[in-house]
């Protein structure tokens, strides 16, 4: 699976897919897009510190994903690793930067299965 980052546009809620446009680490062949961008996160700095990112890469997508995978396990652990990938493609929203992955509607599917 090419999976593909945004990231807010300035300006926007940041609520729908539409809000963001291609991170700058974005594969052209990308089937998934994940929001990779625009977090507060631990700083190096210090235990109480944060700091705020504006972009991301590849690897802020790795953790999303098996955060979703695992909302998803916690409904229905027969879920094999290759199923849900389809489901994140099946639920992803259909924007004009291209399929951007949905976690309300891969939970919607996986209560539909039964």
């Amino acid at each position: 699976l090419r999976i593909g980052t945004l990231q807010r546009i300035e300006g926007r809620p940041q609520l729908e897919p539409a809000d963001y446009s291609r991170g700058l680490f974005c594969s052209p062949q990308a089937a998934l897009f994940v929001p990779a961008a625009n977090r507060t996160l631990a700083s190096f700095k210090g235990p109480r510190l944060y700091t705020y990112d504006r972009t991301g890469g590849m690897s802020w997508t790795v953790p999303y994903l098996a955060g979703v995978a695992a909302l998803g396990w916690q409904l229905d652990p027969s879920i094999k690793p290759r199923e849900m990938v389809q489901l994140w493609r099946e639920t992803a929203a259909k924007t004009a930067v291209g399929p951007v992955i949905d976690p309300p509607a891969l939970i919607a599917a996986i209560h539909k299965r039964g």
